[in-house]
């Protein structure tokens, strides 16, 4: 039997749809709020800071949902205050002319369905270029707003904000759910959301790389939206201005973290194609002097020096010729290291650390790699390995020194450690360091210098591979 499975539909197919209908339904709350005349307007406590939050989150929402998933869905998340808004106003207007079918169906939808406004504080420093370990962190914080919606929707008296009309499914014999969700609400927005602000420091304060300027524009909106939400200021317009003007700050600084994360990637795409590319060339053109150019040149210096006799000319011709051999010789060896032919990576690599066991350093070679490897990537590998291992020689008075090389799911990693003297915590500028971290960079990776096992250095540079 054929089963056909239906296809899943996208999320930024999804989005857009849903960003519109947060507008309409913000632009209907807005017009039943004018329409409601009389005193039952005046008890209509719509907040514009809320019903801001539920149009400008589901837009950039949708605008971000296919670079940034997880933001976006968290964006799009707040899209319910807008049907609360919209809810609530019909309820109060319809309670005002009477006889409007669905209202008490609108009074229960306000009571809860402002909890999203939670959403992007609370969720943003935790699914924001977060690994799987923090994002658990998601899902508690879900379920606690999954109870407050749950203990508003039961709880009996007005319908949240809406104080003219009361909460038609509220539990009479249960007075104790109000207190307890004004606790649990009090607790959220004085205790998680601060918390949530420190959270994004922290990670801001921990990254490194492209991370810690984006998780540093995400700090910077969570501290303008926690500190217009915890705003002594209570008068109306003013506090929902001061929180419209933080929750746009925030969604604000997100967008734009992740609209210049897509221009770096491009960029950095761009340079890495340009180095692979580059290695190619110097992989072909090393290939043609040492195959070709190079053994045609000293065979004809091993001609003429055959023939040349005692004639002066020939013989001062054939060493110039001995000496553009060497030359070659040595434009091959800088376009690509002999060994790596010869030996590969690991091969190559062992043959460098013996030189180096010769004298005063023992190396220890660990290799556990693919034989087969992208030229850019060996070539990479070798000279930030080797940089390494010169350093530890020269520089740090390492007595034992550790080359570690180990291939993760599309990733190579170099490790190099030595228990000398360690880095300064200010090292002089010179030309290894820089010229390392830019190896692996051109390929997008990357490299760490720190504190090893041993109390000397350690150089761990991690290069994609399978570009």
């Amino acid at each position: 039997m054929l089963r056909i499975r239906p296809r899943a539909v996208p999320a930024s197919v999804v989005a857009w749809p849903v960003a519109v209908c947060s507008l309409a339904l913000g632009v209907v709350a807005l017009v039943l709020h004018a329409r409601t005349e009389g005193g039952l307007r005046d008890t209509t406590d719509l907040h514009l800071a809320d019903l801001w939050l539920a149009v400008l989150g589901p837009t950039v929402g949708a605008a971000l949902v296919a670079r940034d998933r997880a933001t976006g869905l968290v964006l799009l998340g707040t899209a319910p205050i807008a049907v609360g808004a919209a809810a609530g106003s019909y309820a109060v207007w319809a309670a005002e002319v009477g006889g409007a079918p669905g209202a008490t169906a609108a009074a229960w939808l306000a009571t809860w369905t402002w909890v999203p406004y939670f959403l992007p504080v609370l969720l943003l420093p935790v699914v924001f270029r977060a690994g799987a370990r923090l994002v658990r962190l998601a899902v508690p914080i879900a379920a606690a707003l999954v109870v407050i919606a749950v203990l508003c929707a039961f709880t009996p008296g007005p319908a949240g904000a809406f104080t003219a009309v009361p909460n038609p499914l509220g539990v009479e014999r249960a007075p104790w759910l109000g207190p307890v969700s004004g606790v649990v609400i009090g607790l959220t927005a004085v205790v998680l959301v601060p918390a949530a602000a420190v959270l994004a420091v922290v990670r801001w304060r921990q990254a490194d790389g492209d991370d810690r300027w984006q998780l540093g524009m995400l700090a910077a909106g969570e501290a303008a939206f926690v500190a217009a939400h915890l705003s002594p200021v209570t008068e109306q317009p003013l506090a929902d201005v001061l929180v419209a003007v933080g929750a746009t700050a925030l969604l604000g600084s997100v967008a734009l973290a992740v609209h210049m994360s897509g221009v770096t990637a491009g960029l950095r795409r761009e340079r890495e194609l340009l180095a692979t590319a580059r290695e190619t060339e110097r992989l072909r053109l090393h290939r043609d002097l040492h195959d070709g150019v190079g053994p045609e040149l000293a065979g004809i210096a091993l001609r003429l020096g055959a023939h040349a006799g005692d004639e002066p000319v020939l013989r001062d011709l054939e060493a110039r010729l001995r000496g553009v051999v060497g030359e070659i010789r040595r434009v091959v060896d800088d376009l690509r290291p002999a060994g790596l032919d010869a030996a590969g990576l690991a091969g190559a690599l062992r043959d460098r650390a013996r030189t180096f066991s010769s004298g005063a350093l023992a190396c220890d070679v660990v290799t556990d790699i693919p034989d087969a490897l992208p030229p850019a990537v060996e070539v990479a590998a070798y000279r930030i390995a080797t940089e390494a291992l010169t350093n530890a020689a020269r520089h740090a008075g390492a007595r034992t020194c550790a080359l570690r090389l180990s291939a993760d799911p599309g990733t190579l990693v170099v490790e190099v450690e030595d228990d000398g003297c360690g880095i300064a915590a200010d090292p002089r500028p010179g030309v290894g360091l820089p010229s390392m971290r830019r190896r692996a960079e051109e390929l997008g990776g990357t490299l760490r210098i720190g504190l090893g096992s041993a109390g000397g250095t350690l150089v761990r540079a991690t290069l994609p591979v399978g570009r």
